[in-house]
């Protein structure tokens, strides 16, 4: 490998680190999988292939994880809601809140949790959510 693209894919885990997404998705895996298979480099191109599809789900779990930890979210079961803000359960209900229910609930909480517990919540609610078809919102 020469210098060059080395230091390219040393700006792409850095790019990986910070959880830039968008820039990580805007490579175009496919023209880099065809050509790389145009080259007869398969393992390169099965690589690629394999890349792509671990950024997605990579990306998707970053962008929850952050609105979790960033937003007011309401997670509604069939039998009961959990409302978070800022990754900190506030309150569990049945039925609905309106918006000024909310505000107010939310209005003492104060949001700065250690970032591996809101990580570890965001993790099974993520989990949760992949299981059952329960939906989530972010306020």
């Amino acid at each position: 490998i020469d210098a060059n693209d080395y230091r390219k894919i040393i700006n792409n885990v850095i790019v990986f680190l910070e959880g830039d997404c968008s820039k990580l998705l805007k490579y175009d895996h496919k023209k880099a999988i065809k050509s790389a298979s145009d080259k007869m480099e398969y393992e390169k191109a099965n690589i690629l292939k394999n890349s792509e599809g671990f950024l997605k789900w990579f990306c998707k779990k970053m962008k929850f994880y952050h609105n979790f930890k960033t937003f007011t979210t309401v997670l509604s079961t069939k039998n009961l809601n959990f409302l978070f803000h800022k990754g900190q359960l506030v309150q569990k209900f049945s039925g609905s809140l309106d918006e000024e229910e909310i505000d107010f609930l939310t209005g003492e909480v104060i949001g700065n949790m250690d970032d591996r517990y809101i990580l570890d919540r965001a993790k099974i609610i993520y989990n949760w959510l992949q299981n059952h078809n329960d939906s989530i919102r972010f306020l």
